[in-house]
């Protein structure tokens, strides 16, 4: 992904198969919009996520572990996403 330095959005849908996202994702400075919907395998968010800090919006769909997790005030990845403003969770 170190190429990727000006990717703002990014989309991962109906990857049933993913299991997890590399620490690379910290390397993805312009990140504004990342949506996961449809990867129910999905039970983590890597530790960088919380230095990205152009962020804006997060949306977790039909990923129940990955919602469980980020749960405000209560989910073990809350800490990795309390900085970002527009955090959806379904």
């Amino acid at each position: 992904m170190q190429r990727l330095t000006s990717l703002q959005f990014l989309n991962f849908s109906a990857c049933h198969a993913l299991t997890q996202l590399s620490e690379s994702f910290g390397e993805l400075p312009a990140l504004q919009t990342f949506w996961i919907q449809g990867c129910p395998g999905l039970a983590s968010l890597p530790c960088c996520i919380k230095h990205i800090t152009a962020l804006e919006e997060l949306r977790i769909s039909n990923c129940p572990e990955l919602v469980k997790r980020c749960k405000e005030r209560v989910g073990e990845d809350w800490h990795l996403v309390s900085h970002i403003p527009y955090l959806t969770l379904v």
